[in-house]
């Protein structure tokens, strides 16, 4: 069994996306690294696009899956997450193909 045990009363969503806001960046210096140390400055937009894209959706995405695997979440839940992490890997690379030095 597991448990989730909140404080009681009203939930703070200014520090949820707070900590949200704090996560995608934290996530985004990550996938910065990696794809600066594999990626040479004037690369092709769709070479930066494919890497950074494909990086950021294993860091938002895969994990989940084994919630559903070890911890029987529904897969239903773990779907709807994983598109979420589709939209956030193609925003994110958007971004580094419009940012991404000539």
């Amino acid at each position: 069994m597991v448990v989730t045990v909140m404080p009681p009363g009203p939930m703070s969503m200014g520090r949820n996306m707070g900590l949200w806001f704090v996560y995608l960046l934290v996530v985004g210096a990550f996938v910065a690294l990696v794809a600066g140390s594999a990626i040479a400055p004037g690369a092709s937009h769709t070479r930066v696009f494919h890497f950074v894209a494909l990086s950021t959706f294993m860091a938002h995405a895969l994990a989940l899956w084994q919630m559903s695997i070890w911890y029987h979440r529904s897969w239903s839940s773990t779907i709807k997450a994983t598109f979420d992490g589709v939209i956030y890997a193609l925003l994110t690379a958007g971004v580094f193909c419009w940012l991404w030095p000539a």
